[in-house]
């Protein structure tokens, strides 16, 4: 679905603006950019663009400047909509909605601890 987002996005800006942000998500492989959206905006519960475009990004592979994060965000909005219209979303996000619940208070835990078998396979959060 995030190839579909990359498709359907608009980009802001004049036309010539609108192509520069295409172009540099299109540069991006899907993979690259599941895994930036994923693992950098999902995991880390950001919000906005703003906190997107000031987000420490440490490991990452590929380096991305203002105009790129402004593409990626864009997409991630699209994606985003496109699931909530179908009535879905990842597993990622399921994860950061939990967690974001038990850190309001809006969830009472009745536990001491959890074990989590395969923990390596999430993604590091807030």
């Amino acid at each position: 679905m995030q190839s579909q987002a990359v498709k359907v996005s608009q980009f802001e800006g004049n036309p010539l603006q609108q192509q520069a942000q295409r172009q540099a998500v299109e540069r991006l492989s899907i993979e690259y950019l599941h895994s930036e959206i994923n693992q950098v905006i999902v995991a880390r519960q950001v919000k906005t663009l703003e906190e997107y475009l000031a987000a420490a990004r440490p490991g990452r592979k590929v380096r991305l400047n203002a105009l790129s994060r402004r593409a990626v965000w864009r997409v991630y909005e699209t994606f985003s909509l496109l699931l909530k219209e179908q009535g879905k979303e990842t597993w990622r996000q399921a994860r950061a909605r939990a967690e974001e619940y038990v850190a309001k208070g809006v969830v009472v835990l009745n536990f001491d601890a959890v074990v989590i078998d395969e923990a390596q396979d999430l993604d590091p959060s807030l």
